[in-house]
């Protein structure tokens, strides 16, 4: 077994001494490093000890060392001599904060008896968290401290350290006392201390007394709710949670009233559904009567624009189908290929995504929040935003670019071929299965477009491509009408249920995501149909025009194919 190397234990002391931050004490290993050569393995390795850090309640390491062999992030693949390394120094360092945490780090790589481990991590976080608490360096040191006592807090629960646990807790409740007695206001670090506590059954009435106290004492009405709502959840009686529920909306209200610009619905919004969820209907009314009174102009909203250039040789290829095509049919049905529907495959997106958050973390973070001028209504709540969220805005900007590259092949056709509306019919009319008053309106939408008469093209064209997609379901054995049941009248399957079926007959995920981003999305797509049929928002842009033709376009496809005069060609299902 190795020995502890008296010059690295005096500079992890020295290096400790008044710390806050682990990394603070990494930095100086490595310049004392430097001078003790015979000592490196001692230094390197505590210097990987000190860089792992607890993410969703796991230690991860984040000390990489020899690019060609690299430090595990997970403590199980520690090498056990290297665990013997933290085992000597966490019986020797002198400041508790440091053996706290490499007993810590010995627990999570199954080091010896572990529960001595967990008993060692507690006992120096508890030690350590009072020095970070009356540190000099503020409010740094009493945010180690709360972070010190919650992890030991954590590992006293799952470890079952019962007597230790009580310690701690007396500890955290203490903090809370003083933080409420002081003339300083640290929400967060009150958030952090009574949302653990308030599980804690042993001094249940005292963390019923700082709820009150801390209710009382912030000032930020989010923290201010959090509080109360964690003091509905341990209400005793229905009448107590329902004066709670009324304080929670009237709080949220005040808050939204001194909002302004685009916040202001937002808040409303917020207000209005937890009204809703507490079954206040008069305080739910209240909130929605304010949102729809706030002016569109009063939003503080900007509109922005931008040039986009496409590739030249992108869209060369793109016209060249049109070129190619020696019928109007046959261009016709060049605007839509099965296989690349607009907002391109799911995979895609995915790889994307994974590319956008590992080169460009700050993006996956960044709050964000849509909302509906005409009402204005939020259409999808702040947040924060992850992958999922970076995949749909890949999706949209494919689906842009696409459009632009769609107007042109459309516009190409126009040169071309200059069809009249009865040549188009002629295309369009494969069977019996789309009526001829649809095609005819189908045509007129083209002729429009062609003639950038954007506002009369588009909408034509929406309530036609519902139609042939009701049809196609239809004639596939889908089910889209819906039968009287009780009180519930009968009725046709409306277009988001229809999108949902088209799962059923035979169209590909990535088409369907294509269609419902165009058309029905109205958090994270375009949203056509509804907007614009529901007369809340101006004429679209021209290029999401071309996209709502090019979906006509592949409805159409289909249906010849039912007819068999499609024969020999690829499927979008």
């Amino acid at each position: 077994m190795p020995d502890v190397d008296p010059a690295v234990l005096t500079a992890l002391d020295n290096a400790s001494s008044g710390f806050i931050s682990n990394r603070q004490v990494a930095v100086s290993l490595d310049s004392e490093a430097a001078g003790s050569p015979k000592a490196a393995d001692h230094f390197e390795a505590l210097r990987a000890a000190l860089l792992f850090e607890r993410q969703d309640g796991s230690l991860t390491g984040m000390y990489h060392g020899d690019p060609e062999d690299p430090w595990p992030t997970d403590p199980k693949m520690v090498p056990s001599e290297t665990q013997e390394l933290w085992a000597l120094y966490a019986e020797h360092a002198a400041h508790p904060g440091i053996r706290g945490h490499l007993h810590d780090l010995l627990r999570a790589c199954g080091h010896g008896r572990r529960h001595l481990h967990a008993q060692g991590a507690i006992a120096g976080y508890r030690e350590g968290a009072a020095i970070f608490w009356a540190a000099d360096e503020q409010p740094a040191g009493q945010v180690r401290a709360v972070h010190a006592v919650t992890d030991a807090l954590d590992l006293a629960l799952t470890w079952g350290q019962t007597d230790l646990r009580d310690r701690v807790v007396r500890d955290m409740v203490a903090m809370v006392e003083e933080i409420l007695d002081g003339p300083e206001q640290r929400d967060g670090l009150l958030r952090a201390l009574l949302e653990p506590l308030q599980q804690e059954g042993s001094v249940e009435a005292k963390v019923s007394e700082l709820l009150d106290r801390a209710i009382g004492h912030v000032s930020n009405p989010h923290l201010k709710v959090t509080f109360l709502r964690v003091k509905r959840s341990r209400a005793r009686d229905a009448e107590s949670a329902k004066a709670i529920e009324q304080q929670i909306v009237e709080i949220m209200l005040q808050h939204a009233e001194a909002a302004s610009g685009a916040l202001k619905p937002m808040l409303l919004s917020d207000a209005a559904t937890a009204a809703r969820n507490f079954g206040l209907g008069d305080l739910h009314d209240e909130a929605v009567l304010k949102m729809q009174s706030i002016n569109t102009q009063d939003l503080g909203l900007v509109r922005l624009g931008g040039r986009v250039e496409q590739l030249k040789e992108l869209t060369d290829l793109y016209l060249a189908r049109i070129e190619g095509a020696p019928t109007l049919k046959e261009a016709l049905w060049a605007v839509v290929l099965p296989d690349s529907p607009p907002a391109g495959s799911g995979a895609t997106a995915k790889r994307a995504a994974s590319v956008l958050a590992e080169s460009a973390p700050f993006v996956a973070t960044i709050a964000s929040g849509r909302l509906n001028p005409n009402g204005p209504v939020p259409v999808s709540a702040e947040g924060v935003d992850g992958r999922t969220a970076i995949q749909a805005r890949y999706h949209l900007l494919a689906m842009e670019m696409e459009g632009l590259r769609i107007e042109a092949q459309l516009d190409r056709i126009r040169e071309r071929f200059n069809p009249d509306e009865e040549e188009l019919i002629d295309v369009f009319t494969p069977n019996q299965l789309a009526p001829d008053w649809r095609l005819r309106m189908l045509a007129h939408a083209f002729q429009h477009f062609w003639l950038h008469e954007d506002d009369a093209a588009i909408h034509l064209a929406l309530p036609q491509v519902e139609g042939l997609l009701r049809e196609i379901l239809r004639s596939r054995g889908v089910t889209v009408i819906q039968v009287p049941k009780g009180e519930t009248p009968g009725g046709v399957s409306q277009l988001g249920r229809l999108i949902t079926d088209m799962r059923e007959a035979g169209f590909t995920e990535d088409w369907i995501r294509s269609i419902r981003l165009l058309l029905t999305d109205g958090e994270q797509g375009m949203n056509l149909r509804n907007d614009v049929l529901h007369g809340l928002t101006v004429c679209p842009p021209r290029h999401r025009i071309a996209l709502v033709l090019q979906a006509a376009l592949l409805l159409l496809r289909e249906i010849h194919m039912e007819g068999d005069l499609g024969a020999g060609e690829p499927s979008a299902t």
